[in-house]
């Protein structure tokens, strides 16, 4: 799980950068060395404190240049800087951005079409009893002032919402115009190469039906024991257990690449790190003392910084 590690110290190190840490981007600002250290760049503007007791520009211009220098600094595929940077060879801040937000931390979720289903679920419009129970786990009532008296069910109460690239000036699309019909966070390994429902029989049933079913059922009715096809899938499944004993909790990722866990091959829908490690807030809001709305405010994400709405125990 070292690369958990490494992708948690990209997050933190990416909170730091809002204050200034990530070197401007223009033709006059290429990056240049100290004496004492030749690979690490000089670092230009001001950081938090700096500014906090030197700077002398308005603190909304200050902004202006943090959120333009750090949106840079995610883009950013130069090999010099992100040499200077300290990154690997063929490593930039932009691949890193791209893993932390694309990229599922495990492989143990539901298939995409299953929680997609899940999610497209309307407890106020859902004719079948079950299934209405089962949307309700999903979607509470909305508890914004302003929806009270409507049959409004949402996922706030998950603290998840849309893609940050679903969002115009601050505010959200509607649902026909986003491009990720996921959740913020909720992703899949954009390289798996899912199976057909036709392979997978097909695969199950050699499984069974093949040499290695036959092998199985010969073993066990050496030692008497009744066959049944459950066996072959659970000998099937218990190689990762086989594995973990021959490898360890521990696979050295630069090393090891070939003992490293693979995705499995289904759309499996898990958390990325910027599920949890991308803050939100809304800025210029304006709210009445009854709590309804007077002016909206405009979404705001901080990347890198903690999401502190996130219910992940419910997923």
């Amino acid at each position: 799980m070292k690369i958990v590690y490494k992708l948690v110290l990209f997050g933190l190190f990416l909170s730091f950068s809002v204050g200034g840490l990530a070197q401007r981007l223009d033709q006059n600002n290429q990056p240049q060395t100290t004496g004492e250290d030749g690979d690490r760049p000089q670092l230009n503007g001001h950081i938090s404190d700096e500014w906090v007791a030197n700077g002398d520009s308005p603190w909304q211009q200050e902004i202006q240049r943090r959120d333009q220098e750090l949106s840079a600094y995610l883009q950013d595929t130069d090999p010099d800087r992100s040499k200077a940077y300290e990154f690997k060879a063929g490593h930039t801040p932009a691949l890193a951005w791209n893993w932390f937000a694309e990229h599922p931390v495990g492989f143990g979720g539901p298939p995409y079409v299953l929680l997609k289903t899940i999610l497209s679920l309307d407890p106020v419009t859902e004719e079948n009893p079950h299934l209405r129970e089962l949307a309700k786990i999903w979607k509470k009532k909305s508890v914004v002032a302003a929806e009270a008296g409507q049959e409004i069910y949402t996922l706030d109460h998950l603290g998840v919402g849309p893609n940050p690239k679903d969002y115009e000036n601050g505010v959200a699309k509607s649902q026909e115009q986003r491009e990720y019909l996921l959740p913020n966070g909720f992703v899949y390994d954009p390289d798996v190469e899912v199976e057909t429902v036709d392979d997978v029989d097909k695969r199950l049933k050699l499984m069974d039906e093949g040499v290695f079913g036959r092998a199985v059922r010969r073993f066990a009715g050496f030692f008497g024991i009744d066959y049944e096809p459950g066996i072959a899938k659970k000998l099937v499944l218990a190689r990762g257990k086989v594995r973990k004993g021959l490898y360890g909790e521990e696979v050295d990722y630069e090393t090891q690449a070939d003992q490293f866990q693979k995705p499995p091959k289904i759309d499996a829908v898990f958390f990325s790190c910027s599920g949890c490690h991308q803050g939100r807030v809304i800025v210029g809001e304006e709210i009445d003392p009854d709590g309804n709305i007077v002016k909206p405010g405009k979404m705001k994400f901080l990347p890198g910084m903690p999401n502190t709405e996130i219910e992940q125990q419910y997923y």
